[in-house]
């Protein structure tokens, strides 16, 4: 990781390259976990990234809702949850990170507070335990409502339990970021962009409805466009950094 400017971090794996003014550590060692509302919202998110950090790094994926009325094909609730899962294995195969955690958050089903407090508590819990270091999680304004009912059982967690973790947050179709809130930059080069491909195609079940690999690709081809002018190089420059990008929202970063 490398810094560019105020408070504008680009991922390159610790490589010093043409263009980047001062070197930061690289993120290795370390304990991070990447929470997912569904099944298969970290490899259309952030796949890239937690692939790259694998490499060096203990990458825990954690289901937060079962995701079942996400299938449509008549399977029973147990069967589709079942699915859901699996598909959720094959993808954290994929991208060569440890096998998910289940953790069937009852709010998926269940709006009462009750339901909410359990869930809010279970999330407090494995947080205390683990202490992870660096965690990822949806933009705290993502309009998905698991989505964000996810990220506010997290982020009370970890004022709570785990105050000097790294927060990341990534940006999903429902809700992309404004420049503004963009602070990292992780370009994918061909090899990475295909492990994230394969890691999205495992979600079978998602696919048949909506195209995700499609709504992926234009997502990381337009952040490779804009973002060297809007956040590196200026308006008008020239800027290349690749095909493919993921964006992020960085906070809590401390150098080392």
């Amino acid at each position: 990781m490398h810094y560019m400017e105020k408070d504008l971090y680009i991922y390159t794996r610790g490589e010093q390259e043409k263009g980047l003014k001062q070197a930061l550590a690289r993120w290795k060692g370390k304990k991070v976990w990447a929470f997912s509302p569904h099944a298969d919202d970290l490899s259309i998110a952030a796949g890239g990234f937690l692939h790259l950090l694998g490499l060096d790094n203990e990458v825990q994926p954690v289901l937060g809702f079962t995701g079942w009325r996400g299938i449509n094909n008549g399977l029973s609730r147990d069967e589709a949850i079942g699915l859901r899962e699996k598909e959720m294995t094959a993808e954290a195969q994929e991208l060569g990170i440890k096998m998910p955690i289940f953790l069937r958050l009852l709010s998926y089903e269940s709006g009462e507070e009750v339901s909410r407090d359990k869930d809010r508590q279970v999330i407090a819990d494995l947080i205390e335990v683990e202490q992870p270091e660096i965690i990822f999680m949806p933009s705290k304004g993502d309009s998905q409502p698991r989505h964000s009912l996810l990220t506010s059982y997290i982020g009370e967690a970890v004022e709570e339990k785990a105050a000097g973790a790294t927060l990341v947050y990534y940006e999903t179709p429902w809700s992309l970021f404004s420049a503004e809130q963009i602070n990292l930059l992780v370009p994918l080069d061909k090899q990475v962009m295909k492990r994230k491909m394969k890691a999205i195609k495992a979600h079978a079940s998602q696919i048949a409805r909506t195209d995700f690999v499609k709504i992926s690709r234009t997502m990381l081809e337009y952040r490779a466009l804009t973002m060297p002018e809007q956040k590196v190089g200026g308006f008008g420059s020239q800027t290349n950094l690749g095909k493919w990008m993921e964006v992020y929202r960085l906070e809590r970063y401390k150098e080392e």
